[in-house]
């Protein structure tokens, strides 16, 4: 692989691939990501190129057991991410399928992303009901009070720009608090709890939250981690439509004041 200067963004590193995708372009790496670029004089032979396109990733996908979902970016049916599904949960490599109009003609631009980011079905595998946090969870997460004013008990001293508060509702063995961003229109509710800081404790804890979170949870969610971080994430997946889904985490790390504890936290974050 040639090196070259430049690239779209700031970092990225454009560079010339040793293959090309028949009848493109134009072919690219920037940074990670392949570009594949088709140049089409009207819309009409682009949009037939789209289909053809995702005829191709179909059959390519069934070859190896597992299927392809596509979620437009913001509503734009134009403008596509694409997701490989299997019976577990999915993959998210940041790939996408772009058709651009354009004054002389349209442009379609196939996007292989190189993150390759898999999340687990919270509707698959062993599930644990504790039945406190569900309702917690149901009350908070997925009720009709996104801006979590219900629960929402005394003040606390400011954090930053948010507003910090204790929380009306809580379940047992965790301290329950709710942070509001008025400028940002986001809330969070956070339940926390410190263990003794042990390997085998840490994962059997771990596994029995991740166990509980997908009892609690509707089933349109999935979980995953990423590398370097103490934290699992769970979201509605991402093919599914947009909504006011909330955003729930586990945070995991030593105590900073007694290092010899772990904090343990759950966040669950909503737009209001």
């Amino acid at each position: 692989i040639r090196r070259e200067k430049g690239g779209t963004n700031k970092g990225d590193i454009l560079k010339d691939p040793e293959f090309y995708l028949p009848g493109a372009t134009e072919c690219k790496f920037y940074t990670d990501d392949y570009f594949a670029i088709y140049k089409f004089p009207d819309s009409v032979k682009a949009a037939a190129f789209v289909r053809e396109i995702k005829g191709l990733v179909s059959d390519a996908t069934k070859m190896f057991g597992v299927s392809v979902n596509y979620s437009p970016l913001d509503t734009n049916p134009d403008y596509l991410y694409y997701y490989l599904v299997d019976s577990a949960g999915v993959l998210n490599s940041g790939s996408v399928l772009i058709f651009n109009h354009e004054p002389k003609g349209s442009e379609v631009i196939i996007s292989v992303g190189s993150a390759h980011q898999y999340g687990y079905f919270t509707s698959k595998g062993p599930r644990l009901n504790n039945a406190a946090l569900t309702d917690f969870i149901q009350a908070v997460a997925i009720g009709n009070d996104p801006a979590m004013k219900k629960i929402i008990g005394g003040a606390l001293k400011p954090t930053s720009e948010l507003k910090s508060y204790t929380s009306k509702r809580t379940v047992p063995g965790y301290k329950a608090f709710v942070y509001i961003s008025e400028e940002e229109k986001i809330a969070m509710a956070e339940l926390e709890k410190t263990i003794k800081k042990d390997d085998r404790l840490v994962e059997k804890q771990l596994d029995s939250l991740i166990q509980q979170l997908k009892a609690a949870l509707p089933p349109t969610y999935y979980y995953y981690t990423k590398a370097d971080e103490q934290v699992i994430y769970f979201y509605k997946l991402p093919y599914l439509p947009a909504g006011d889904d909330a955003e729930v985490r586990i945070l995991y790390g030593v105590d900073p004041k007694r290092p010899q504890l772990l904090s343990i936290s759950i966040e669950i974050q909503r737009n209001f």
